[in-house]
C-alpha cells in the first residue's frame, strides 16, 4: 500500500493527517517477528551463560508461541479444525514453557506433571469443543488457559521475594498481571 493512497482525514485548519489501517494479520506477523527476536535474544543469553537457569525454557517459550500465533494465521484449508487446534496448544505450551522458565529461574523444582496436566485438559477440551463446533466456548476455554498460566507466572515471581531482586519481580508481576487480566 502507498502512503498516497491512505485516506486523509483533517483534524484541523491546516493540518493533513494520513490514516494508516492495519489489519489483524499484519498485526500478529509483526507480533511473531518480535517474539522470534526476542527468542533469538534469549537463546544468545542462554548459550552465553550456561549457567543462568530458566533463560533456555524463556527462549523456548517464546519460539513455541509464535510458531502457535503463526500457525493460527496460517492454518490449513484441508483440515482447519485439527490446524487451530495443534495451533492453540502450541500457544498454551509456550506459555507452560515460560512458567516453568521462571520456576527455574528461582531454582525451584519444575512443575513438568501440573504443566502437562495443563496441556492435557486443554487440548481435550479444545478438541471437544472444535468437534462439536462451538467456537465461543472454545476461546472461553483457550483464554481461561492464558488467564490460568498467567496467574501461576504471577504466583511464581511473588512467591519468593528476594530482597535483592524485589523491584524488578513486582514490575515484572504488573506486567504479568495486566497480561491476565487482558485475557479475562
Amino acid at each position: 500500500m502507498h502512503f498516497r493512497n491512505l485516506p486523509v482525514q483533517n483534524h484541523a485548519p491546516f493540518v493533513i493527517v494520513r490514516v494508516m489501517h492495519l489489519d489483524t494479520p499484519t498485526v500478529a506477523f509483526i507480533t511473531v517477528l518480535v517474539v522470534c527476536l526476542e527468542s533469538g535474544i534469549l537463546t544468545a543469553l542462554w548459550v552465553i551463560h550456561r549457567g543462568m537457569r530458566g533463560v533456555g525454557h524463556w527462549a523456548a517459550g517464546a519460539l513455541v508461541i509464535s510458531v502457535g500465533v503463526l500457525g493460527v494465521y496460517l492454518r490449513s484449508d484441508a483440515l482447519p479444525s485439527a490446524s487451530l487446534v495443534v495451533a492453540n496448544l502450541f500457544i498454551i505450551g509456550g506459555y507452560v514453557l515460560t512458567w516453568w522458565g521462571i520456576e527455574a529461574f528461582f531454582e525451584r523444582p519444575l512443575p513438568y506433571r501440573f504443566g502437562i496436566a495443563i496441556l492435557v485438559v486443554a487440548a481435550v477440551a479444545l478438541i471437544y469443543f472444535t468437534a462439536t463446533d462451538n467456537s465461543r466456548i472454545r476461546i472461553v476455554v483457550l483464554l481461561a488457559c492464558f488467564a490460568l498460566l498467567s496467574a501461576l507466572r504471577i504466583y511464581s515471581m511473588l512467591r519468593d521475594v528476594r530482597p535483592s531482586t524485589r523491584f524488578s519481580q513486582v514490575l515484572a508481576s504488573l506486567a504479568l498481571g495486566i497480561h491476565a487480566i487482558y485475557f479475562l
